[in-house]
């Protein structure tokens, strides 16, 4: 673990003497500018510096959990300091920008999650099912088994929801009739399925 000592020699607070936003930027330059290792060496050190320092930094919040402890946000700031050094040092190795690495995180927790549905109709078993030792509600039939088969399809055909021919054909829904999907769907099985639309 680097010291406070480690840190001052290293010139680790100077960048941060003056009461002023810190560019992402000016900071990976510094860290740069700080590394005295090259190659392969120099993979391993900040490879092997984010798990330790990683592994200090949750020390601390462990130890403030389970020890009851008021928080030691100084020790706290530190660790994370260290771990954010060792690992612009590893990106700059790398030669991936922290501004790169931020914008694509937000782009992707932007996204909207996106599920599956298959719906079928048909005749099914359904209630508790099992033992003493397991016991669970659940539905059984062939119509069970289509409709989880159009559920895994729906990533292969780029739908939402899949509706199987016995659905469709009583459905009041506008629906567009898409090509069978021999993959997902058994020979014994109906394989005419049908995707949502916008009405």
């Amino acid at each position: 673990m680097l010291t406070h000592q480690d840190l001052e020699d290293m010139g680790y607070f100077e960048a941060f003497e003056e009461n002023k936003p810190v560019n992402l930027e000016d900071y990976a330059e510094w860290v740069e500018n700080k590394m005295i290792t090259s190659g392969d060496k120099r993979f391993l050190e900040n490879t092997m510096g984010l798990i330790g320092e990683t592994g200090e930094f949750f020390e601390k919040l462990k130890k403030h959990k389970r020890d009851d402890t008021p928080l030691d946000k100084q020790g706290v700031t530190l660790e994370a300091g260290d771990m954010f050094f060792y690992f612009i040092g590893l990106l700059n190795h790398l030669d991936i920008k922290l501004t790169d690495v931020i914008k694509e995180n937000m782009k992707k927790a932007n996204l909207s999650i996106e599920i599956g549905i298959g719906i079928n109709t048909g005749e099914a078993v359904i209630g508790n099912m099992g033992s003493d030792t397991r016991f669970d509600y659940s539905a059984i039939g062939d119509c069970v088994n289509t409709a989880a088969r159009l559920e895994s399809a729906t990533k292969e055909v780029g739908k939402d929801i899949l509706i199987g021919y016995s659905t469709a054909i009583d459905c009041k829904f506008r629906l567009k009739l898409l090509k069978p999907i021999i993959n997902y769907l058994e020979d014994h099985i109906p394989n005419t399925i049908f995707g949502s639309t916008k009405v």
